[in-house]
């Protein structure tokens, strides 16, 4: 009759279960891992597009308090110097073509601003300059574009006028933001129309 090692067998169902139960918790935390980075990058992507909407919205603004101010100058739809009335005299819309804004919210209104320096918003090629476009948190949750907020936040928005003319405007707006090392964005396109 065979003799029967119980001891070994033991121990070796002893580490077989072990490695199993390794296994599983690498498993396991991978999971919640990869869950945890997908949440954080959803909601990166979610409050990019409510900025990337707001910045569409602030252009909207602009046009629909252009309708109201200018009410007898056709030409001035989408005037964005808000320092100075807008005239038929003026080289509208030849000075937006081509040039970056900021949206900002100034005597409770959304104004246009010309971007920092120049400069296109992009943060592969960071420059100082870029910090222009930086949006900072406010206590209550805003997202504002001025340094007065309490908290810098990762998210940069450009409002680009790609083609405007008398009747139509194309226009892009660009939100970028860094998730760790890597750069992300949301580019929103649209078409938006003078029914003036």
């Amino acid at each position: 009759m065979l003799k029967i090692n119980k001891l070994g067998i033991v121990l070796s169902e002893a580490l077989i279960s072990v490695a199993m139960m390794a296994t599983g918790a690498i498993i396991l935390s991978s999971i919640v891992t990869n869950a945890v980075q997908t949440t954080r990058l959803s909601k990166g992507y979610l409050i990019a597009q409510n900025l990337a909407t707001e910045g569409l919205e602030a252009v909207k603004s602009v046009r629909n308090s252009n309708w109201l101010n200018y009410t007898d100058t056709a030409e001035c739809w989408l005037d964005v110097d808000y320092k100075n009335p807008c005239d038929s005299t003026d080289n509208f819309p030849a000075e937006v073509n081509g040039t970056e804004y900021v949206p900002r919210v100034w005597n409770g209104e959304w104004i246009l601003e010309e971007g920092p320096g120049g400069v296109d918003l992009d943060l592969n090629n960071y420059s100082g300059t870029m910090e222009g476009f930086r949006l900072y948190l406010s206590p209550d949750g805003v997202y504002e574009t001025s340094g007065t907020a309490d908290e810098v936040s990762p998210y940069y928005r450009s409002i680009n006028f790609l083609e405007v003319t008398s009747s139509y405007a194309v226009l892009e707006v660009k939100v970028e933001w860094l998730d760790g090392s890597q750069e992300r964005n949301i580019t929103r396109r649209i078409t938006m129309f003078n029914y003036f």
